[in-house]
Formats: C-alpha cells, structure tokens, sequence
C-alpha cells in the first residue's frame, strides 16, 4: 500500500515541472512587423476558417494583445440574423502562438492550429508592449 501512495506522490510532484516545460515552448505572441503580405495572410487564414465567409480585420489585429474576438460579417443565410442583419452566432476568438519559433494561428473553439509563414510574431509580454 505505501509503494503505492509513493507513486501518485510522484505523479502529483511532477505535473508541474511538465507543465512549466511546455510554457517555455509555447507562449502568447503579437505580431512584430504588420506588413501587407503578414496581413493578407491573417485574412486568407481566417477567411479560411470561417469556411469562406468573408471577414474583417484591422490593421493592427494582434499588434498588442494575442487573442482577437471575429464575428461574421454576414451570417450564411436568412436563418441566424437578428432584425439588425447581424449574425446571432457566438463570435469566434482566435490566439497567436510563438512555438519553437514558429507564428501559429489557433481557433479557441475547436483547437484547429495554422503556422504563418509570411508573419513575424514574438512572444506577448506583460505589459502588452514588444
């Protein structure tokens, strides 16, 4: 019985040291230099996810935080629009990533992931500034 309490003892220590190793891999990150190409490829990617349906973005999206809230421009069909044409779907957040030095894109919804090749990203500080 005792070999056993030792064991999930371990177990228990060890959880966190695993997730501290995986922070230090992955971190939160804000675009570094937004360029026409690092925005158009933004757009194309959450086009994309979006399954087409056109979106907005501004210019400085994830220039300061790594998360930004999208909703849809128009919903699909007359089915979902409020009296005011707007979409009654939950908007999407997305999240930018720095991990192993690569910019990822991830929807928070369903976890699905894109590397962005044409975007320069760093890792988000506390402050919010690069």
């Amino acid at each position: 019985m005792t070999t056993g309490r030792h064991h999930w003892l371990a177990v228990f220590l060890a959880a966190p040291l695993a997730c501290s190793t995986l922070s230090a891999q992955e971190q939160p990150a804000v675009i570094t230099a937004s360029t026409p190409s690092s925005r158009a490829e933004l757009l194309s990617v959450i086009t994309a996810a979006f399954n087409g349906q056109p979106v907005m973005l501004a210019d400085d999206a994830f220039t300061r935080d790594s998360l930004v809230t999208v909703e849809r421009r128009e919903p699909p069909a007359l089915v979902g629009r409020a009296g005011t044409g707007r979409a009654l779907e939950m908007p999407e957040q997305f999240r930018l990533l720095l991990r192993n030095s690569k910019c990822i894109l991830a929807r928070q919804s369903d976890g699905r992931e894109w590397e962005l090749r044409d975007t320069q990203c760093a890792p988000l500080t506390t402050s919010g500034a690069r």
